[in-house]
């Protein structure tokens, strides 16, 4: 009797070593996961910061600073005359154009009309 109670103690003792370490093992796995996405987020802010550097020096630069005021803010230098064209002149100049279509022959005979005539 006390050989079955020694056994089933070192039974129950086995399998609770057992699920510790698989839970362990578990949380390493989850971890080493979150370690990956973690690494692959930091290089995504990396590259956007390394963008945003290079946008801040392009912002600064004097030739971005005009191309602002003359075309989001309407602005001109001193002598310029600004020119406002209205949507609507533009679409109905647009739509008076008629589109090229070439002439509906087939292809040799075009060759041909080009070398011959």
């Amino acid at each position: 009797m006390s050989k079955k109670i020694s056994i089933l103690i070192i039974v129950l003792i086995s399998l609770s070593i057992l699920l510790g370490l698989s839970r362990q093992i578990g949380d390493a796995l989850g971890i080493g996961r979150r370690v990956d996405e973690v690494a692959s987020e930091v290089s995504k802010l990396q590259e956007r910061n390394k963008k945003l550097h290079n946008d801040l020096k392009n912002v600064e630069h004097y030739t971005y600073i005009e191309e602002v005021a003359r075309n989001k803010l309407n602005l001109a230098k001193n002598g310029e005359t600004i020119v406002v064209i209205p949507e609507t002149t533009i679409n109905q100049f647009l739509a008076a154009q008629t589109p090229y279509t070439p002439d509906p022959i087939p292809n040799w005979e075009g060759w041909m009309r080009l070398f011959f005539h």
